[in-house]
């Protein structure tokens, strides 16, 4: 979960905002959203495919008017769109896959009424060739690509039959049923060679359809369909993305009242749901995991980054055009590109999502302290441009000296930074011999190079002063010293050491033990501005207004009031 922002003393924020303020603007293009190309043509219900070398086929889908009978190729490279050959039939709420040798089997759809024509592109000659019709025609179904090149055709309005092509022979076989009908499904490959088929509509009971929470899980050794446990809420418009670890996750999607329904992830060994994170924000998104194991996930004009491990979401920017499920295809690079979607929009441009980090952190160093002696702690801002969140897993600290360097205040493990925000750790340096000393900050993030950044650490230890020698003897027949007025020794004003923690709590120490316990308030010139307990000499504190380092009045229990220095 992400932690709240603490209140920190004037002079972090002052350093935090220096930080933020020296950075450079990310550059367009460098990270984040981008427009990238321009289409011939808007369309919805596209079928899109990436080629093998990284280009994007969308062909076919709905226009401002008609059907159209047209397709288009997007250069990874150049980030342009242009015209190719027209597919042979007019056909929305098709399938694309690209198979093994480099062609594009394109089936079924729509233009009035479900297809069962099917067609091959072919990207090296820029033309298209007719393909064995499915058995059976079908709209708003699934293509997948099997592990042995083969394609798996399930589902559509509103069918429990399923079928596989085989590109060799151009030919289809009819396998197993699924145990119940499904239409604008998802169906995701597992590592294990097995497809999962979750959710959508399964009966014409409203304009889009009843939602489902049905999941089937097809094998390819087998040819057979295996119920699993149903969705914890049937839902359509939803989003499915295969996690590293061998789960499936679920983005979003509604039921039939239009109830945003939760993030959850499926473990298809033991058929364990549970919720992902505590948002329900997504009612009709589209999904995509990226290299770094987080998951991007587009809803409308927005973007968001899931992190599966905690179910933490953060926003991240967002496109220009509010597309309603749009196609993202990652890129070479790990760039992604995002357009179409299930709605006509007016806007022909596609956007561009660079998932990097840009770490705006800078090198620490300590100074001069004695060795064997603690300084007093620095807090460091952690922060980040760029178009991923920071998601921080750990803070340590490693290098040829780290036990010189102590972490005393963590306040960025968990936490959740988005463009530009920055949370803070508090570092002492203890110098342990003489001489440079070094060593740095650990942050762990998914996203970073290696999932760590590293922010240098130094400091040099110094000898401590000499002791002083033995006293001079005294003269033999002293004088008489003169009499002197009796002055009063002045009361020394303890000093506080304080540091922030959580919210607004600031713990410090430096009191005399013998103070004893009781609840504290703090002011100058009669103002309020910290009230909070005294325990064996630790004053814990809720901030009402700034601290700075100055002298202020503190009052324990009912005592009187005495004078205190903040250091």
């Amino acid at each position: 979960m992400q932690k709240p922002r603490a209140a920190l003393i004037p002079f972090v924020v002052v350093l935090a905002a220096l930080l933020l303020a020296d950075a450079p603007a990310t550059a367009a293009g460098g990270s984040g959203w981008t427009p990238s190309g321009v289409m011939d043509e808007s369309r919805s219900g596209a079928a899109v495919a990436q080629l093998t070398d990284g280009d994007v086929l969308a062909a076919g889908g709905r226009g401002m008017v008609n059907f159209l009978v047209s397709a288009e190729r997007y250069d990874a490279a150049s980030g342009a769109w242009s015209t190719v050959a027209a597919p042979l039939a007019l056909r929305a709420d098709g399938t694309a896959t690209t198979l093994r040798d480099g062609r594009v089997l394109v089936t079924g759809g729509s233009n009035g009424g479900p297809l069962a024509s099917a067609e091959l592109y072919d990207p090296a000659t820029d033309s298209w060739t007719p393909a064995a019709p499915l058995n059976e025609p079908r709209s708003n179904h699934t293509a997948t690509l099997l592990a042995d090149g083969s394609v798996l055709v399930a589902g559509g309005r509103w069918l429990t039959s399923a079928e596989r092509y085989d590109p060799a022979s151009d030919s289809w076989t009819t396998v197993g049923a699924m145990p119940s009908p499904h239409a604008d499904h998802t169906a995701t490959l597992l590592a294990d060679g097995t497809v999962v088929v979750v959710g959508g509509t399964d009966m014409i009971d409203a304009p889009f359809g009843r939602p489902t929470a049905a999941v089937t899980r097809f094998d390819p050794a087998n040819g057979a369909w295996t119920a699993l446990p149903p969705l914890p809420q049937p839902r359509m418009r939803h989003a499915t993305v295969a996690l590293p670890d061998g789960d499936l996750l679920v983005v979003g999607g509604s039921d039939s009242a239009g109830t945003t329904q939760a993030n959850v992830r499926l473990d298809p060994d033991d058929g364990d749901w549970r919720t992902v994170g505590d948002r329900a924000s997504f009612p009709a998104p589209s999904a995509l995991p990226l290299s770094s194991g987080l998951v991007l996930i587009v809803q409308g004009a927005e973007a968001s980054v899931l992190d599966p491990l905690t179910g933490d979401v953060a926003a991240a920017g967002g496109p220009r055009v509010s597309w309603s499920q749009p196609s993202l295809v990652p890129l070479p690079g790990g760039d992604v590109l995002a357009f179409g979607g299930t709605r006509f929009v007016t806007d022909f441009g596609t956007d561009r999502y660079t998932p990097r980090i840009d770490p705006l952190t800078a090198p620490v160093d300590f100074g001069e302290q004695t060795t064997g002696r603690g300084g007093p702690s620095i807090p460091i801002p952690i922060a980040a441009d760029g178009g991923l969140p920071l998601f921080v897993r750990a803070l340590t600290i490693e290098g040829p000296h780290a036990g010189d360097f102590q972490l005393v205040s963590d306040l960025c493990s968990g936490d959740v930074l988005e463009r530009r925000q920055s949370c803070f750790a508090a570092i002492r340096f203890t110098p342990r011999g003489d001489g440079l000393r070094s060593a740095s900050l650990v942050v762990t993030a998914p996203g970073l190079p290696g999932e760590r950044l590293l922010v240098p650490l130094s400091g040099s230890g110094v000898p401590a002063p000499p002791l002083p020698g033995p006293p001079s003897p005294p003269p033999a027949n002293p004088a008489p010293p003169a009499a002197r007025p009796v002055a009063r020794r002045a009361a020394v004003e303890p000093k506080l050491r304080c540091s922030a923690r959580k919210g607004r709590r600031v713990i410090c120490t430096g009191l005399p033990r013998t103070w004893g316990s009781g609840k504290v308030r703090l002011s100058r010139a009669g103002i309020v501005h910290a009230t909070g307990t005294l325990k064996h000499g630790k004053l814990t504190l809720t901030v009402r207004r700034r601290l700075f380092d100055r002298r202020y009045t503190l009052v324990v229990g009912k005592r009187t009031p005495v004078k205190v220095v903040i250091d």
